[in-house]
């Protein structure tokens, strides 16, 4: 099962920076996926979104939208670990 949602690693990796409100000092590049062929030389995927495809065809697709999911991950995990 994975979040609602269409997303990719970037759009995450944007989405962290943002919610965690380091705009102003963290930059995200976009690069291709050969800029990393050599450290993780598998062969890559067209795409690798992954669908919840059998919960659709059950009528079973309860997955929340996987921004609001970060969100609630950084408040209970990451946030709250910072201010201990």
């Amino acid at each position: 099962m994975v979040c609602g949602g269409i997303t990719g690693r970037l759009e995450v990796a944007q989405e962290l920076v943002k919610q965690l409100g380091l705009s102003g000092e963290v930059k995200v590049t976009a690069v291709s996926s050969d800029h990393f062929k050599e450290i993780y030389f598998s062969a890559r995927p067209p795409s690798e979104r992954l669908i919840d495809k059998k919960l659709d065809l059950r009528g079973a697709n309860i997955m929340r939208d996987w921004k609001v999911c970060l969100e609630e991950y950084l408040d209970n995990y990451y946030k709250g670990y910072l201010s201990k």
